[in-house]
């Protein structure tokens, strides 16, 4: 039998081998943010005593990119399925940065930053994430919802004034929590008439050159010099997979961009001229995938050699029926790839009417070989 008799707080490092000396009887056990003080009870077996260690932070100091998302808010009972989907796409896009920490609070998502991630990698990777609407990059500075000073996020604001070439500004406050004594307005004007007794800086509330953002939640305030605008959309994943017919022109990559903005991973199909043609298209290919897979972060390119098949089909087919027997066949072979990948569904990126083998009649007829 086992039975946990205490939980101490510590606020510094233990000292392990003094304990180990006071407890003789006993051993030791440590994981990452626990102590285990394990001692014999001749009448219960063994006891417990348990101590988990909290680890202080600095947490003025502390980089931090705030994410925002607005279609996700307005789902109903699932709602955190689709956050945390954003927030392992996230972790996906930033595993090699070193981030400590993704966390969904208050309908927005924090990313605790480390002090050698570069910035323009972090914007880089985080306008590529779908599902986020917008995000900035800023710190994070403590708060006391009761009696806040606001002297550290007025040097927060003048630090990031003083790091662009701005010659005007405005601060633009939000309270994520009510009870906050100050109204957004005071917190907009304290810390404003701050940054322009120290920078010499002008306010300009409409069309400034650099505007600073500042959210101030129960406990942590934060403030950013720029917001930054994402895709917009739903996160990778939550809408399944589908297959795409992939050409080197426009209008299919266009399709899958926008399937993936709404949530679906695509796997891509490519029918080559080969060996009738170069492969000149497939490099073409190649580089478009390339470039979507990086709003998904995974990708499969089937590359099919077709150059055979339009051969018999001009062969044995008269010139008005080709392009649709291609594109029927064509549907036929990525029909099968899907169910192989468990798609749900084919990408075609077809417009209606820009050309002759895309009227109601001919997509009709294409559409029936699936």
């Amino acid at each position: 039998m086992c039975r946990i008799q205490n939980t101490v707080r510590l606020s510094q490092q233990p000292d392990l081998a003094a304990w180990q000396r006071s407890m003789p009887s006993g051993f030791l056990k440590r994981s990452a943010r626990e102590l285990y003080l394990v001692c014999k009870d001749d009448a219960h077996g063994h006891s417990f005593l348990r101590f988990t260690l909290h680890a202080s932070r600095a947490t003025n100091d502390m980089r931090c990119a705030i994410v925002h998302y607005h279609e996700l808010a307005l789902k109903g009972r699932n709602r955190d399925y689709f956050e945390q989907c954003l927030i392992q796409n996230i972790r996906t896009a930033l595993k090699d940065l070193g981030v400590r920490q993704v966390q969904n609070l208050h309908s927005r998502i924090r990313i605790d930053l480390p002090t050698e991630a570069n910035a323009d990698v972090v914007r880089d990777r985080l306008v590529r994430v779908c599902g986020i609407a917008n995000f900035s990059l800023g710190r994070v500075i403590p708060l006391q919802i009761a009696n806040p000073d606001l002297a550290a996020l007025a040097e927060a604001a003048v630090e990031g004034i003083n790091a662009t070439s701005c010659a005007t500004f405005r601060v633009t406050a939000k309270r994520a929590d009510k009870r906050l004594a100050l109204t957004s307005m005071d917190i907009e004007r304290t810390i404003g008439a701050t940054v322009c007794e120290r920078t010499g800086k002008t306010v300009k509330l409409k069309s400034p050159d650099v505007t600073i953002y500042i959210e101030l939640l129960s406990r942590e305030a934060y403030c950013a010099a720029e917001k930054i605008e994402g895709p917009g959309g739903m996160p990778v994943g939550v809408s399944g997979k589908i297959a795409c017919l992939i050409s080197g022109g426009i209008d299919s990559p266009v399709a899958a961009y926008r399937m993936i903005k709404r949530g679906c991973h695509a796997s891509f199909v490519h029918f080559s001229g080969r060996p009738l043609v170069s492969r000149a298209s497939e490099d073409k290919v190649r580089e478009l995938v390339q470039t979507l897979t990086a709003y998904q972060y995974t990708a499969r390119l089937y590359v099919i050699p077709f150059g055979e098949i339009q051969r018999e089909i001009v062969l044995n087919t008269p010139p008005p029926f080709r392009v649709v027997l291609y594109r029927r066949m064509m549907l036929r072979i990525a029909q099968e790839l899907a169910r192989e990948e468990r798609c749900w569904g084919l990408v075609t990126g077809d417009s209606l009417g820009q050309v002759a083998s895309q009227t109601p009649e001919n997509l009709t007829v294409v559409e029936e070989a699936a």
